[in-house]
């Protein structure tokens, strides 16, 4: 007998999927250049976070990612003081001194900690900066 991924029922182990969210420029909402909520309503294991710079900005802006407990809510867990200003591709797993590595693991969506956000100190140095941020994830079942 044949037994397939399917079959064994392995699948909804292995329950990937990648968001894209835009860095917004108009940071007036104390400092956030994004900020995302788990959408699952179970929690997830944040694999890997990518930052995509397209358009750097003049005023050399650095982000602070990381989980915490709401939209406006900071943390550097995932990557500490990122230099978002230059254009480039940075991922949270090989940006050394600058990324926390490692597995992070979200609530489910309204649970303590179940968001991801990025903040950046200083308002004025995101003004002209185009950049998304991609987050993979596991479901945790």
């Amino acid at each position: 007998m044949t037994v397939t991924l399917y079959d064994s029922g392995a699948e909804n182990l292995v329950r990937r999927r990648v968001k894209r969210v835009q860095m917004v420029t108009d940071v007036a909402q104390q400092g956030m250049v994004f900020a995302w909520q788990n959408p699952e309503d179970k929690p997830i294991l944040v694999t890997r976070v990518v930052a995509d710079v397209v358009t750097g900005s003049t005023g050399a802006p650095t982000a602070n990612v990381g989980v915490t407990t709401s939209a406006t809510g900071t943390a550097s867990g995932i990557f500490a003081a990122l230099a978002i200003g230059t254009t480039g591709v940075y991922d949270h797993m090989l940006v050394a001194g600058t990324g926390a590595g490692g597995v992070h693991k979200m609530d489910a969506k309204g649970g303590t900690n179940d968001w991801l956000t990025g903040k950046e100190a200083n308002v004025a140095a995101v003004a002209d900066m185009v950049a998304y941020v991609y987050i993979e994830y596991l479901l945790v079942e």
